[in-house]
């Protein structure tokens, strides 16, 4: 591992390496340069949101295990909120429209994944995680169960993480991580110590999960390859309250966890990075970000180098279908489906597609080039000071089959609904058009503006104020209310809008290693 990204002398990291086979735990890092006996293990005592590495655990593993979804269900990207109003943000700050399931977890969107988490019932989610050893009364301090925000964010430490993460991987099967086995008494007497290992979900659910997991692996394999070797895992990060950041003069990107959990057929690997103290940030734009993922390669790379790491097999409760692409419900791809409009999904046996898309008739076609589209009416934009949002609505326009183009300064969107929220507009004058599009044809825009006034900086009380508690969707028990925005993951960039709109001298981490991993001094350090 490149130890010069250790640029903060500050940072710690939890790491937790499980074998997926026995739940046995093979190595944990309580710490870097822990310096005091008993000091926290960030390992098995950290207090703090997972951020996305929830998602397969409250959202996408109970779809598939209970409402039977495939990889393929279409879920609607686009402007939502919890019920209170509060604004649910990806971490591009951009909707997709109509998308899968396989692209929502992948892509780790939020609106998505909170619909899919709103569509299993509480209790079914409830039953997931305790079946996998994590209690949902854990999930968010000052709360007693599950809240709206667990879809994306909740507290679990990296060894509960990882133990999760490797029912995934061996197929359903959940075994508490342990350290040991059994102790011989002075008279020959052994105790076993094992845990008793149980079904946790079907196979099926394990093995679709899974396989969506490989994209996110395959998609960061400049910073998680393992050579060759099949692996599954996901990112994660977490955010602060704009509130906060501007209390604790936060740096525009800074976050307070990275997050990368990920697995082979042999072990789990779960790393968290961040500060001892919460508001002290990570640029979620600089080298930084990268710590989990390259800490992950190292050890996993290292661990697996003694052991036969195989791909997962298709277990006979799951079919793969070539579908047509944006079917809804499915349907299977026609001998006129174009091969780019074709997708192959994955789909719990008997409940995949039988009904053939039909070819589109030739009359459709021509009567779709002879359209002619208008600029859409009632187009009306209304800044509020107060809340910092931009609100923009529209006539419903006459034709069906449209979907609407809406462009907010230098930012363009697709969307179905009428009307469009912007989180924290940038100050000035602000263009914005409106356009309909029914297939490859887009028509005029309709088009307004409207004055965003300087942000006033916020007033200092003289005298100090009681603290807010903390939101149920808390990322830590000693920590603010995580904000329902999930940092950009797996592609932060500079040009990201700020609205909906829009060899080093540090030493390895402590940690401890099960002796039959026997790890040289050429190990790499943690």
């Amino acid at each position: 591992m490149n130890m010069s990204l250790f640029e903060d002398e500050k940072i710690q990291t939890g790491i937790s390496l499980v074998d997926v086979n026995t739940g046995q735990l093979k190595a944990l890092g309580g710490a870097r340069d822990q310096e005091v006996q008993l000091g926290t293990n960030y390992a098995t005592e950290l207090n703090r949101s997972v951020g996305s590495n929830i998602k397969p655990l409250t959202a996408y593993g109970p779809a598939i295990e209970y409402l039977n979804y495939s990889t393929y269900e279409q879920v609607v990207d686009e402007p939502y909120t919890f019920k209170d109003g509060t604004p649910i943000n990806n971490y591009d700050n951009r909707y997709e429209g109509q998308i899968s399931l396989r692209r929502g977890l992948v892509d780790s969107r939020n609106v998505p994944t909170t619909k899919i988490y709103e569509d299993v019932p509480r209790e079914q989610v409830s039953e997931f995680l305790t079946n996998l050893g994590i209690d949902p009364k854990t999930l968010n301090p000052g709360s007693k169960g599950l809240v709206e925000s667990n879809g994306f964010t909740g507290n679990i430490t990296p060894v509960a993480l990882s133990g999760a993460y490797a029912a995934f991987a061996n197929g359903g099967t959940y075994t508490e991580p342990y350290t040991v086995s059994k102790i011989v008494l002075e008279d020959g007497e052994e105790i076993n110590l094992k845990p008793e290992s149980a079904k946790a979900m079907e196979e099926s659910t394990a093995y679709m999960i899974t396989d969506m997991l490989k994209d996110v692996a395959s998609n960061n394999s400049s910073r998680v390859g393992l050579n060759g070797i099949p692996q599954a895992g996901k990112t994660g990060t977490t955010n602060y309250e704009e509130k906060d950041k501007i209390k604790h003069n936060i740096q525009k990107n800074g976050v307070p966890d990275k997050w990368y959990t990920g697995y082979t057929t042999n072990y789990a690997l779960s790393v968290w990075v961040g500060h001892d103290d919460f508001f002290d940030s990570i640029d979620n734009e600089g080298s930084e970000r990268l710590l989990p993922q390259q800490i992950y390669q190292a050890l996993m790379s290292y661990v697996s180098q003694s052991v036969e790491s195989s791909d997962w097999t298709k277990p006979k409760s799951v079919v793969e279908v070539a579908v047509e692409k944006g079917s809804k419900p499915a349907k299977l791809a026609g001998p006129d489906t174009p091969s780019s409009d074709i997708t192959t999904e994955l789909f719990v046996k008997g409940t995949e597609p039988t009904t053939v898309a039909a070819k589109k008739p030739e009359k459709e076609e021509s009567k779709e080039e002879e359209i002619t589209l208008e600029a859409p009416s009632g187009l009306t934009a209304t800044y509020n000071e107060e809340t910092d949002a931009l609100s923009i609505k529209w006539n419903a326009y006459s034709q069906e089959g449209i979907s609407y183009v809406l462009t907010v300064g230098s930012e363009s969107y697709s969307t179905n609904d009428l009307s469009y929220i912007v989180q924290s507009p940038t100050p000035g004058e602000l263009p914005i058009t409106l356009a309909v599009q029914a297939g490859d044809k887009t028509g005029p825009a309709a088009s307004t503006s409207v004055l965003i006034p300087p942000k006033k900086e916020e007033e200092q009380p003289e005298e100090p104020e009681e603290e807010e508690s903390p939101d149920s969707s808390s990322s830590s028990s000693s920590a603010p209310a995580s904000s329902s925005s999930a940092a950009p993951e797996s592609q932060p960039s500079s040009s990201a809008p700020s609205s909906s709109s829009s060899s080093s001298s540090s030493a390895a981490s402590s940690s401890s290693v099960a002796p039959d991993l026997k790890p040289s001094s050429s190990a790499p350090a943690e």
